[in-house]
């Protein structure tokens, strides 16, 4: 599993915003669209994916037994950083606001809930460059990305996703104020207290695709030998 937290105080503030709200929510249902013809064949290597947003910014999640996960978590944030809603087909951008809708309505507390209403009407008429400022602005707002790597991940392989996360974010790091001792710093670290920071941000995800990455049949070793996966 590696999970990539992009760390920002403005979807805290977006809480009492019904309009931010249906705005980022409409934003991330057309990045998954964009997803989907990646998120569907790592699916079926047994990779699922998912995007959120959190009180403490947007959190990318991927999770498999693939050996290609580092090169998945690499491609969606690379996507995630670049992506801009777009009118390209309208059948595909209806779709983006029904879905985003359910989404929005299946929160059954706090201020998504009490303003279920007001995101319906936003994201009825929304404009997509009303969406794609809102999340400039989120990216403008970063101040800092955190990664965690579980599981079967070697030293090398390791390393490699964190150079590559921290070339991506870089520019979105160039105005934030640099830790003590400087960007470089590489302060010993307490296990514990650096788990302590994730508090929070390891709920549930919302795999996409769910239908195929929650077929046991994408598990290789468990495919080969079911017959109803038609391995025998």
């Amino acid at each position: 599993t590696a999970a990539v937290q992009l760390c920002s105080d403005r979807p805290a503030a977006a809480t009492t915003t019904a309009r931010q709200r249906a705005r980022a929510e409409l934003w991330r249902m057309t990045l998954l669209q964009a997803l989907s013809s990646s998120t569907a064949a790592a699916a079926r290597a047994g990779l699922k994916v998912d995007v959120s947003f959190n009180a403490r910014g947007v959190r990318l999640l991927v999770s498999g037994y693939a050996q290609r996960l580092p090169q998945m978590v690499d491609l969606v944030l690379r996507r995630t950083l670049r992506h801009a809603a777009s009118e390209a087909t309208a059948p595909e951008l209806e779709a983006a606001r029904r879905a985003a809708a359910a989404s929005l309505g299946r929160k059954r507390d706090g201020p998504a809930a009490r303003d279920a209403a007001a995101a319906r009407d936003e994201l009825a008429r929304v404009k997509l460059i009303d969406v794609n400022q809102e999340i400039r602005e989120l990216f403008g707002s970063v101040t800092g990305v955190q990664l965690l790597l579980a599981g079967a991940i070697d030293y090398a392989a390791a390393e490699a996703a964190a150079a590559s996360v921290r070339q991506q974010v870089a520019p979105l790091l160039q105005s934030a104020p640099p830790p003590a001792g400087g960007r470089e710093a590489l302060p010993d670290v307490d296990f514990a207290d650096e788990l302590a920071t994730w508090e929070g941000l390891l709920y549930k995800p919302e795999w996409s695709p769910l239908p195929l990455a929650g077929n046991l049949c994408v598990d290789p070793a468990i495919s080969t030998c079911l017959d109803q996966c038609g391995g025998i």
